[in-house]
């Protein structure tokens, strides 16, 4: 590859572009200007359809007009051959293509073939447009980080890649860093191609769901809010025959790559637990997969980031929120409580209480908590010892204490009747006049806020003494550790 090589494709694309915002300019209902205006500097938009992407290029750019993009190559013009030609030269010359191997990575160990030279030179185009329209770099600059992230990629075997989930919707546009890896990413604006009977032509849609700029607090008007974690991770060549056979996913080794998935979805648990426990109602689906730009990833779907939003209190993290959820989220990374492998069971029954509609099923997991907490090494009086340790932990005097061991004492007394096939909901009916509770939805709200408030005061525990969950088997730990007995 040479440097004049990587100038004249720079040369090239910056005529290119300069044709591509030209048309949308005149075609389109809502201008670039309008949408840049609305997206903050340097984030780059969230998606851009390729297929939608690719038919104006070639047509506007390359002189070549068709219904499918994929017979470009058969109806390839003298422009497009001379782009092909340097990005063979400049991304292919010092890489060894594997015609037969596949491309392994987390997530995706099934192995995807190698994008071609034409694959290349679109999906370049669509990520130097996007992030030029979103930023003030020049495109030259935006080629050559580009470029370097290629270069990198293949010379390590190593390549980035982005998790992108749904998040407690906000009311302020902007980006918010959580922690190194980590980031709150609200309203983030989707471009779509259409067909404009008006003007004859093509534009690009804008969409916006949800979008109040400035809207006040109080009318919880709610921005589309993502949750987004980075990670650079391994990637593998691997031959899908051997001996001439085809190799099952199963034969392969993919050791290194099944750890990467591990630590990257407990890293997500981790953060998604910390958002319940902070006290947002945060309900998680599956994440989407941003790949390199030299891949054509979920995340350049429009049409996967038109959730409904549900907006209600518990769902939105507001502007004067965060900086107290970053420090809170910081002492849960130093904790471990969602992490370490020993209560590992934690972690998994809170996000379960989280993510269950269905009350037995919380009951279930709400108890085996507080069992592990409360009756650890203990096999006799269980319900007695639960009671009891429950309320000495979270009481500070004797009337909270009562309170907690009525509590404790409902919830254990549930549990067993939803365990040993009793009526469950008679148990629901007789609590609710008891206790007051509106309705069972009312019942599971409660048991969440407590189990919250029990971890709460676990995590500042383990951010002092790592090892104090051990001390939790002592036989009197809780009674000469209580508040009330301090006093």
């Amino acid at each position: 590859m040479s440097e004049e090589d990587k100038k004249r494709l720079i040369e090239l694309i910056e005529s290119d572009l300069k044709k591509l915002t030209e048309v949308i300019e005149k075609h389109e209902s809502l201008t670039l200007k309008k949408i840049i205006k609305y997206i903050p500097i340097g984030i780059p938009l969230f998606s851009i359809n390729l297929e939608d992407f690719i038919q104006l290029i070639t047509k506007y750019c390359f002189n070549i007009t068709m219904e499918n993009p994929l017979t470009i190559e058969s109806k390839a013009s003298k422009l497009l051959n001379e782009r092909l030609e340097l990005i063979s030269n400049i991304f292919f010359k010092d890489i060894r293509l594997r015609p037969v191997e596949t491309f392994n990575y987390p997530f995706h160990l099934g192995g995807t073939q190698m994008p071609s030279a034409i694959s290349i030179l679109f999906l370049l185009y669509l990520a130097i447009f996007k992030k030029f329209i979103s930023s003030s770099e020049m495109i030259s600059n935006i080629f050559q980080d580009l470029y370097e992230e290629w270069i990198y990629s293949f010379s390590n075997n190593k390549m980035p890649l982005t998790f992108i989930t749904y998040s407690p919707v906000s009311t302020e546009v902007g980006d918010y860093k959580i922690s190194e890896k980590f980031t709150i990413r609200a309203q983030r604006p989707h471009l779509k191609l259409e067909d404009s009977p008006m003007s004859k032509g093509s534009y690009f849609e804008y969409i916006s769901s949800y979008f109040v700029p400035g809207a006040p607090k109080a009318l919880i008007s709610p921005v589309p809010c993502y949750l987004v974690y980075q990670e650079e991770v391994d990637f593998e060549f691997k031959s899908p025959f051997k001996d001439g056979k085809p190799v099952s996913l199963y034969e392969l080794d993919n050791t290194k790559l099944i750890a990467q998935e591990k630590h990257i979805l407990g890293k997500f648990h981790e953060m998604i637990n910390s958002l319940c426990l902070f006290g947002k109602d945060f309900k998680f689906d599956d994440f989407i997969i941003e790949l390199p730009w030299w891949f054509y990833s979920e995340a350049n779907k429009y049409d996967k980031f038109k959730k409904p939003i549900k907006a209600h209190e518990l769902r939105v993290l507001y502007k004067d929120e965060i900086k107290d959820f970053i420090n809170f989220y910081s002492d849960i990374e130093q904790s471990r409580i969602f992490l370490d492998k020993e209560q590992g069971i934690i972690a998994r029954r809170y996000f379960q209480i989280h993510n269950r509609e269905d009350l037995p099923d919380i009951i279930l997991d709400a108890c085996i908590i507080l069992e592990m907490l409360f009756t650890r090494s203990i096999k006799q009086e269980l319900k007695y010892r639960l009671c009891l340790n429950g309320g000495l932990f979270l009481a500070s005097n004797w009337e909270e204490f009562n309170e907690y061991n009525k509590i404790f004492s409902d919830i254990y007394d549930l549990r067993s009747t939803i365990v040993h096939g009793g009526n469950w909901k008679k148990k629901i009916n007789e609590l609710m006049r008891d206790e007051k509770f509106q309705d069972e939805y009312h019942f599971i709200f409660e048991v969440r806020q407590l189990i919250n408030k029990i971890l709460r005061k676990v995590v500042s525990l383990l951010v002092k003494d790592p090892g104090i969950l051990k001390k939790f088997s002592e036989k009197n730990y809780f009674l000469e550790n209580s508040d009330i007995i301090k006093k």
